[in-house]
């Protein structure tokens, strides 16, 4: 069957700790944990291509919903440049974690009106939504393009966040257990539908874990559900990691 008919599940990737050396295979630990520094490193040189990402601060707004009622989200503005020697597709794919086990998806839970209040805040003529910054990036600095990442800011008090941004790059990796070198395999699931593909005799169809190099942004993030944008967010560490 096409590789169109399959996707695979991040069950697997959110709740491993991930552990490789530099230049052996990626192996895989049971140990739940969103500290960066715990999965694996991106090859030191390869031949697939990258894009150029430059964050910008992540800024909390109040944006009110369809009862007048105030919600907080986190917004993190970013320009993609494309300098990999040919055009390329970009297709972000943005996970938070936080320092209290949460895991958020941006752009999931967050209104229409979102994004038009945070361009009304941010005041860039070029920046794109979310859904309209996917797409080809063509080559040079003249093609680049302003977007921003937007999540729900979580109920419970958190003092640090990691944002990983995957997308970024072609590079890609198996994942194997370490006891035995083998890959590290999950159902595949049917892109249309989300459900298991089965075989002939009714099993699931298992297909390795695929790791893509990721940009990782942690950052302390000392305010209050209530009032996150009263304190100063602060970049700890960008690292790039296989994910």
């Amino acid at each position: 069957m096409p590789a169109r008919f399959f996707a695979l599940g991040s069950a697997a990737l959110v709740t491993f700790g991930l552990v490789v050396s530099a230049t052996g295979p990626l192996a895989a630990q049971e140990r739940a944990t969103d500290d960066p520094g715990s999965f694996p490193t991106p090859a030191v040189a390869n031949d697939d291509w990258k894009l150029d990402f430059t964050p910008g601060v992540p800024t909390a707004i109040a944006i009110e919903d369809a009862f007048g009622n105030a919600r907080w989200y986190w917004y993190l503005p970013y320009t993609v440049t494309n300098h990999s020697g040919s055009d390329q597709r970009f297709i972000p794919q943005v996970t938070v974690l936080t320092d209290t086990g949460n895991i958020i998806e941006a752009g999931k839970n967050v209104p229409a009106r979102a994004f038009t209040q945070v361009a009304a805040q941010l005041k860039n003529p070029l920046l794109e939504s979310p859904q309209s910054v996917v797409g080809t990036i063509r080559q040079g600095v003249d093609f680049e393009k302003d977007s921003v990442f937007i999540w729900p800011v979580p109920p419970e008090d958190v003092d640090q966040f990691t944002v990983f941004v995957a997308g970024l790059s072609g590079e890609t990796a198996v994942l194997t257990m370490p006891s035995t070198g083998e890959p590290l395999m999950e159902p595949a699931l049917d892109i249309e539908t989300g459900q298991p593909l089965l075989d002939e005799n009714g099993a699931p169809v298992m297909r390795p874990v695929i790791a893509r190099r990721t940009t990782a942004l942690t950052y302390a993030t000392p305010g209050t559900p209530d009032s996150p944008q009263q304190r100063p967010v602060t970049l700890l560490a960008e690292t790039r990691v296989m994910r």
